[in-house]
């Protein structure tokens, strides 16, 4: 009977001093397994190895391939560092690897590649999250046929599939931005993960990911991040296309008429995605097939229950205008055993503080740190040993490491600033990308919910430059800013919300830590607009704590 089964080569510690470590390696294994083994994901047979000897990694290599059946997809994963001899052979690093014998101590990729030949399967994926891992295909042994994938044969493909991290020139980038207590995956892997994960991969959106949807996804999102690496795949002996996932936002809820995308919409999707799909439930109500009349009606009962009062009321409306009587009382449980709490959340990276924030539905609700505090010091600092320290923690050995602490990093945003620590530079987006990182931590383990997207706010005078710098801080952090808004008008909505809907004129100052803006809005029947706004911004608390006086 036909498997899937994936292996898991990580290496994080090295016996050979020159050899550095990786810290992500580990993590990278434990995310990957969690996502290569979800039934509703990847479905795969995991085996993972960390750390693993050269006898014991060339050991579980070979029986993988070894002991696989004919129809079995085999999926190898390596993490670790890859090396070139002074022939320009690849092989790869393992935790006793000695760089003096890396023959006899290294794991080398002809070997691979000669069980991949010898492999009674032929739906093979190697995956190298390692330097140099591109050369890896230089030396594959290719069979007649074609080497490009054929899209129509979607669900019966075979062929030998080899996805690198990088060229054979280049450098496999780790992730900079690391917590060594809390290790993120390395480039290439993280986004490997995200991309089956939460769907993204799946670019046609037919409800499953292939190798090649998977490679373009990752190359794209790889050399976005670091445009001087660049993945690369090879394809041998292709016939069909070889699916290696499900998107796990378009399985089906019990309403089985509606398309998958749109029940993913009702059960998972935000605020305005909800909205779309009550107008397309809306005119499904008119089918002329009565099976996908009902299945509409059952999605419509999702909607009537929806937490959000808007998209409730509107679903609401609708169900009335239809003729369909009075509300059941449990309008909206249809879908309790799968809708998960749909929350947006709001970030303020603050000069001297920061917070974030998410709405329930009824209410703005401020989320604690790990410290059990609502807002979080805007202070980023790394410790004698190179350990990255954001928050309070970095605040309270200010005094005693002023070289290696930054204060009022927003500030640098939009600049040609850096912080050198050894060989080491930091940006200013790679500094606050810290401390959107504890935001979003801290956010995750308060709430137990993922936490990819969010509104910023921005002081109204930012420029664009400084505006794209906080998004891409963002970025780095695995945060999509959903869209920024100017910090007075954000004021102004949360004082709209707790009035009567009288139009009125108001003048909002906010004197920030190191910004001063000040904005003339009108507001009014839930529209919020900007009517003129100025500021300064490089006025704020500090320069009235640091000057002798200042004149208003």
């Amino acid at each position: 009977m036909a498997g899937k089964r994936a292996l898991i080569i990580a290496n994080q510690h090295y016996d050979d001093a020159r050899l550095s470590e990786l810290p992500s390696a580990a993590a990278d294994a434990e995310q990957l397994s969690a996502v290569l083994s979800d039934k509703a994901i990847g479905g795969f047979d995991v085996d993972a190895l960390v750390d693993g000897g050269w006898a014991e990694t060339g050991r579980r290599i070979e029986a993988f391939f070894r002991t696989a059946k004919h129809d079995d997809l085999l999926l190898l994963h390596l993490s670790c560092h890859g090396q070139k001899d002074m022939r320009g052979r690849l092989f790869f690093a393992v935790r006793d690897t000695n760089l003096d014998f890396p023959a006899s101590s290294g794991i080398p990729s002809g070997f691979i590649n000669d069980l991949i030949e010898d492999c009674r399967s032929k739906r093979i994926v190697l995956m190298l999250d390692c330097c140099y891992s591109g050369a890896f295909a230089k030396n594959m042994r290719h069979r007649a046929g074609p080497v490009e994938m054929d899209v129509t044969e979607p669900f019966s493909g075979r062929g030998r599939v080899v996805i690198t991290s990088s060229t054979s020139l280049q450098f496999s980038y780790e992730g900079e931005l690391r917590s060594r207590r809390t290790a993120e995956p390395a480039v290439f892997t993280a986004t490997v993960i995200k991309g089956l994960r939460d769907g993204a991969a799946d670019l046609n959106e037919d409800g499953h990911v292939s190798v090649r949807e998977l490679y373009e996804y990752v190359h794209d999102e790889v050399t976005r991040f670091h445009p001087s690496q660049t993945p690369t795949m090879t394809v041998n002996s292709a016939e069909g296309t070889i699916i290696i996932a499900r998107n796990p936002r378009t399985v089906r809820g019990p309403t089985t008429g509606v398309p998958a995308q749109i029940w993913r919409a009702i059960t998972h999707g935000e605020v305005w995605e909800r909205q779309g799909a009550l107008h397309e439930v809306a005119q499904m109500l008119g089918s002329l097939y009565p099976e996908r009349r009902d299945d509409a009606r059952k999605a419509l009962l999702t909607l009537a229950g929806d937490i959000d009062r808007g998209v409730a009321s509107r679903a609401q409306a609708v169900w009335r205008d239809r003729g369909f009587g009075d509300l059941p009382a449990n309008a909206g449980a249809s879908a309790s055993s799968v809708r998960r709490t749909v929350r947006s959340f709001g970030i303020d990276l603050g000069t001297t503080n920061s917070s974030i924030a998410y709405y329930d539905g009824t209410e703005v609700r401020l989320i604690p740190n790990a410290e059990g505090s609502v807002i979080t010091p805007s202070v980023v600092a790394f410790s004698p040993s190179g350990e990255p320290l954001v928050g309070a923690a970095a605040k309270r050995q200010a005094v005693t490491n002023t070289d290696l602490t930054v204060h009022e990093v927003k500030l640098k945003l939009g600049t040609d600033w850096v912080l050198k620590r050894g060989d080491l530079t930091y940006s200013a987006q790679e500094i606050a990308a810290l401390l959107f990182r504890k935001l979003r931590q801290d956010a995750e383990t308060y709430l137990g919910q993922e936490v990819t997207a969010a509104v910023l706010t921005v002081p109204a005078y930012f420029t664009h430059a400084q505006r794209h710098a906080l998004v891409e801080a963002a970025r780095l952090a695995g945060i999509q800013a959903t869209r920024t808004l100017n910090e007075p008008t954000a004021a102004s909505l949360v004082y709209e919300a707790h009035r009567s809907s009288e139009v009125l004129t108001i003048l909002v100052f906010d004197l920030g830590g190191g910004t001063f803006d000040i904005s003339l809005l009108e507001i009014g029947d839930g529209v919020c607009e900007v009517k003129a706004t100025a500021g300064d911004n490089h006025l704020g608390g500090r320069d009235g704590t640091t000057a002798s006086s200042i004149t208003w």
